[in-house]
Parts: C-alpha cells; structure tokens; sequence
C-alpha cells in the first residue's frame, strides 16, 4: 500500500493516479460495450436513468472518485451537485454531502433508492477538509488563528499552526458528524441497494482496481448505465 506523507497540513498518498479524465489516446483502449455503442447512435432514444447517490463526507477524496465514476461509463454521463433544482435524466450519480451540515439532499430524493458511500479515514480526511476550507477562504475566522504569529508557504498552503489550531478546536465535532454521516448512510439503504467504497482501498496499487470493479458492478445493475466491459476497468483504473 501507499505510505502516505505529510504536507504542510493535510496527508496525501504517494499516488500516480493523475485529476484528469479517462484518455482516451492512452495506450489503455477499453472496448465499448454494445449498450454504449446502441446509446450513441440513438441518443434521442435514451431512457431516464434511475438517480443514485454518491454520498462523500468533506475532505474524503471525492474528486477523483467522481472521476473514476465518469471514466467507468466512458465519459457518457454527468454526476450531478446535491445544490442543483432540476434533476438530470442522464446522471448516472447525484453527490451529497448530507447529512454534515454542508450538505443537503435534492428535491426529489424519495425517487432515490440507491447509494454509493465514500469512506476515508478521518486521519486523512480532516487534514483534507481543513485544507479545501482554507482554499476557499484564504484565511480562517479569528477564533481559529493560532496565539502566535505563523507564516504561509510560497504556495499559500496552511501553516501547521493553523492546522493545529482548527484540529484542536473542532476534532470532536468533527469526528461525531462523521459518524452520523456513516450511520445515516449505512441505515438508508440495505446491503443489496448501497456500495461501500474504502478511499485508501481505491488508491491502493495491491487492491484499487478490485475495489474499482465493484463500483463498475454496482453501477451496471441499472441497465440504463453504460458501463464500459468489465474485462476493461482495470484498464480504465491504471489511467488514474
């Protein structure tokens, strides 16, 4: 597995899984399955795919999971936000946050009856929210500055002493909405409805793309999804 190291805050595997989408000039050449090739030639025709949610608690590498999600169906189909009001036909996930307080779930979330939930471990996580808080705002409240005087990198990352600052702080709230955000998920749906995904097992060179071909699985059990072919995903898992 990865050894994970410290930047400046937040930890991050020693991964060369890359943000951008499936290439499809790689060497990597998955075959299109005949129920893609059937959607692109007749796309007036396409059916309303069935919503399903991909439920990510803050700082739990959701990114490139969606990613990994889009590449799965060859880049046919968007993810949409839990903030958007109209629902879209071709989604093949809708992400939330919910229950943590920046999250919301969408208007018509009694049609929902399926989820996929992403879990990483809140050693990680939290490093990484704080990180995704810090670029958004370029600074923290003045209840979150440490006493003394702390200096920002050249690449305007966080200091530790902020870090340490916000950890000390919010670690135990923190920690109890990231248990009601696995306890609502895990609760919602029963086995055979819900995907559990392990971040660190998705990333990881022994096991990711096992990991990847469950997602794939799951995704082809709505016949409306085109998934690329099984054979393929760990073809598709290498390009991240």
């Amino acid at each position: 597995q990865r050894s994970f190291e410290p930047t400046t805050t937040s930890y991050h595997p020693q991964q060369r899984r890359s943000l951008s989408l499936f290439n499809k000039n790689s060497a990597c050449k998955p075959t299109t399955p005949h129920q893609i090739k059937q959607q692109q030639q007749q796309p007036s025709q396409q059916l309303p795919i069935p919503p399903t949610y991909f439920a990510t608690y803050p700082g739990s590498g959701s990114r490139i999971t969606r990613q990994l999600i889009k590449a799965l169906t060859n880049n046919n189909l968007p993810i949409q936000n839990e903030h958007e009001q109209t629902p879209k036909k071709d989604a093949v996930a809708i992400q939330t946050r919910y229950p943590h307080k920046s999250g919301t779930l969408v208007e018509w979330d009694g049609d929902i009856h399926r989820g996929i939930l992403l879990i990483r471990n809140p050693m990680h996580a939290l490093p990484s929210l704080f990180d995704e808080l810090y670029a958004s705002k370029k600074h923290l409240p003045v209840r979150f500055h440490p006493k003394k005087t702390v200096v920002i990198d050249e690449n305007d990352d966080a200091s530790v002493g902020e870090w340490v600052s916000w950890r000390d702080r919010l670690f135990e709230s923190q920690m109890i909405s990231f248990g009601e955000f696995v306890k609502y998920w895990v609760r919602r749906y029963g086995h055979k409805k819900r995907l559990i995904l392990s971040y660190e097992d998705l990333m990881d060179d022994g096991i990711g793309s096992d990991e990847a071909m469950r997602l794939a699985v799951f995704l082809g059990r709505v016949k409306e999804v085109p998934t690329v072919a099984l054979e393929d995903v760990p073809c598709v898992w290498q390009q991240f």
